[in-house]
C-alpha cells in the first residue's frame, strides 16, 4: 500500500500516519539503515535512537503517531500551515477504523470544514480499515454501534476507505 500511495504523491506532500509507518519513512525520505537504526535504539537512527516507530520524521513524513487518532489533527495542522505559506501541497493523513471513534479526528474535521474554500484540496484523510478489530479489541465489544467512515459520508475533507493493510 505504501509504495502505491507514494507514487501518487508529488515530492513536496506531506504524509502522516499512525503505525505499520516504517516503509513511509523510507519512501518520503529517509533510509533503510536509519529506520533500523532508529528501531535498535542506535545514534545513526533517525531521530537518533531516542524515538523508536513512532517517532521517524523526514522533512515530508511526519512519522507514525502513537495516540489513537492524534495524526488527524497534526495533519490537519501541517495542511494549514502550508496553506497559510500558499504552499500548492497535500497533507494526507491515514489513520485506523479504531481511531473512527476518536473525538479529535471529529474535531479536526469541523476545523477543517468551513475553511475548505482556503485550504481546499489541502487535507485528505485516509481510513485503513481492520475489518472488526481496533487494535486488539473486537469493535463489537468496544463501540456500541461499528462506524467506518464512507467517501459518501459527510466529512468535510476528501476521505478515501477501505484500504486493506
Amino acid at each position: 500500500m505504501s509504495v502505491g500511495f507514494h507514487s501518487a504523491m508529488s515530492p513536496e506532500d506531506k504524509l502522516i500516519t499512525s503505525y505499520r509507518c516504517h516503509p513511509f519513512a523510507v519512501l518520503r525520505g529517509g533510509t533503510i539503515t536509519g529506520v533500523l537504526a532508529e528501531l535498535l535504539g542506535r545514534q545513526a537512527g533517525m531521530s537518533h535512537g531516542k524515538g523508536g516507530s513512532m517517532h521517524i520524521f523526514t522533512p515530508t513524513f511526519f512519522g507514525g503517531n502513537g495516540i489513537v487518532g492524534a495524526q488527524v489533527p497534526v495533519g490537519a495542522g501541517i495542511a494549514f500551515a502550508d496553506k497559510y505559506k500558499k504552499k500548492d501541497t497535500v497533507t494526507f493523513t491515514l489513520y485506523g477504523d479504531g481511531a473512527a471513534n476518536q473525538g479529535q479526528v471529529f474535531e479536526s474535521f469541523n476545523i477543517v470544514g468551513p475553511h475548505l474554500s482556503i485550504a481546499k484540496r489541502s487535507l485528505t484523510t485516509f481510513c485503513r480499515l481492520s475489518y472488526g478489530t481496533f487494535l486488539a479489541s473486537s469493535c463489537a465489544r468496544t463501540t456500541c454501534t461499528v462506524w467506518v467512515p464512507q467517501p459518501s459520508a459527510a466529512l468535510p475533507t476528501p476521505s478515501i476507505t477501505p484500504a486493506v493493510t
